[in-house]
């Protein structure tokens, strides 16, 4: 029985629900297949472990046989069937769990088994071999130990001046005492729309980036034109900050092993958030201070306490919503039979009443 990493400790209590597809040939069946096959070449992959409060708990061949890790879906479209795996899939100790329909796969996985660029990884690397009929080669999960000192040590022994930086790093606000109202009982809840961008969209925005902010990266401009967008709706969006999901690996050596969790949530406190270029300077400021190192640091002291969600809140009134921004990428799904239009659902668990994420 192998103890959780405390990297993949602070996650517990965050799911994550993903609907890609729709593919030819990925079927209930050879999905249960795949997994088994994970089971039988690796029975203590945390995928296929039974997750318990601070371990990955092996299953017997009879245990696992037992398990339903591919469950029946209601037939609709993909923002119905992630809404659907949200809130009525309920994960108990299985890490992760997969639905079929209509060609679309669900897959509702505990961020405790790794951040959602590993589990596109995984996702992948099961699905390919659904089809392929082929044992599944699925990404290491292994980490080299005393990752996070090493990576701090190599970062400021190479910038030398970072440390100056981190501590001029501006912290979150202390809160400005404002008008609430308490909400008793309140459940998280999640509603879900998606859409599809015109086809080269993001050339045009690469073109205008060209023009106007030369440098500037394509996230910093889809933030910013976010934010433009909500405000000229109404929804004008917290001005505290933004919080980024940094990857550490920036931080490591090639031929370091990194585990699926070494990522952290990274505030930054904009002074334009409307403005792409303050955005992207923020950002690399830091990245280059060394800030995510500290952060991962203390996200590792703080535990898995901080992502629980009390049952009575008290909100702003009226709520100003925080936008929460995030980038899949289907570069690893390519190789599978694709059928129809592309679609990639992500939805993540609430943690506060106002917070409105972005999946891209």
């Amino acid at each position: 029985m192998a103890r959780m990493p405390a990297y993949d400790r602070v996650f517990l209590g965050v799911e994550v629900t993903k609907v890609v597809g729709p593919f030819a040939g990925v079927t209930a069946d050879r999905i249960r297949a795949a997994l088994a096959g994970l089971h039988a070449l690796d029975p203590a992959h945390p995928a296929v472990c039974a997750l318990e409060p601070d371990r990955w708990r092996p299953l017997t061949g009879a245990e696992f046989a037992a398990r339903e890790l591919v469950v029946t879906v209601p037939s609709g479209p993909p923002d119905a069937l992630a809404e659907w795996g949200q809130h009525h899939l309920a994960l108990g100790d299985r890490p992760l769990v997969f639905g079929v329909s209509d060609g679309y796969v669900l897959a509702k996985f505990a961020h405790a088994l790794g951040s959602g660029a590993y589990l596109n990884q995984l996702v992948a690397a099961l699905l390919r071999a659904a089809v392929s009929g082929q044992p599944p080669e699925v990404p290491p999960v292994r980490q080299d130990r005393f990752l996070l000192t090493r990576a701090v040590l190599r970062h400021f022994a190479r910038h030398p001046g970072a440390a100056v930086r981190l501590l001029r790093t501006p912290r979150p606000a202390p809160p400005v005492p404002a008008r609430t109202r308490t909400v008793a009982g309140w459940r998280g809840s999640n509603t879900v729309r998606s859409d599809r961008s015109a086809e080269g969209a993001v050339a045009e925005l690469r073109a205008w980036r060209d023009r106007y902010a030369p440098g500037t990266s394509v996230a910093s401009l889809v933030f910013a034109g976010l934010v433009n967008a909500f405000g000229q709706v109404g929804l004008e969006p917290d001005p505290a900050g933004l919080v980024l999901l940094v990857d550490g690996r920036r931080y490591l050596r090639k031929n370091w092993q990194a585990g699926p969790n070494f990522v952290v949530g990274q505030y930054l406190a904009v002074p334009d958030p409307r403005d792409p270029r303050d955005i992207h300077r923020t950002l690399h400021a830091a990245m280059a201070s060394g800030r995510p190192l500290a952060a991962l640091a203390q996200r590792l002291l703080r535990g898995p306490g901080a992502n629980a969600a009390t049952d009575a809140r008290n909100i702003p009134d009226p709520t100003r919503p925080r936008l929460i921004l995030t980038f899949g990428r289907l570069d690893m799904f390519a190789d599978l039979p694709w059928m129809g239009e592309i679609r990639h659902t992500s939805v993540s668990k609430v943690g506060e009443p106002d917070a409105l994420s972005v999946a891209g």
